[in-house]
């Protein structure tokens, strides 16, 4: 089973320092890489549950990322 996630945010500079906080938390779980403004995402498991645990937990750094450079 696999998982595409797409992330766009107003800038490159953006897109970076979201993946930058969130890559060593997640590898090598999740493959990120960023095209523009887009934070590109991919995982793979092999049952559902693990894909879904892998997914909510990348989202969680996702999501405190995104807060961090919101108060930042």
């Amino acid at each position: 089973m696999e998982c595409h996630l797409e992330f766009t945010y107003p800038s490159r500079d953006v897109a970076e320092k979201v993946l930058k906080a969130v890559e060593l938390e997640n590898y090598p779980f999740v493959r990120a890489k960023l095209e523009g403004s887009t934070l590109i995402s991919e995982t793979a498991a092999e049952s559902l549950d693990s894909l879904i645990h892998t997914v909510e937990d990348y989202l969680s750094c996702i999501s405190v990322a995104e807060k961090m450079l919101d108060e930042g």
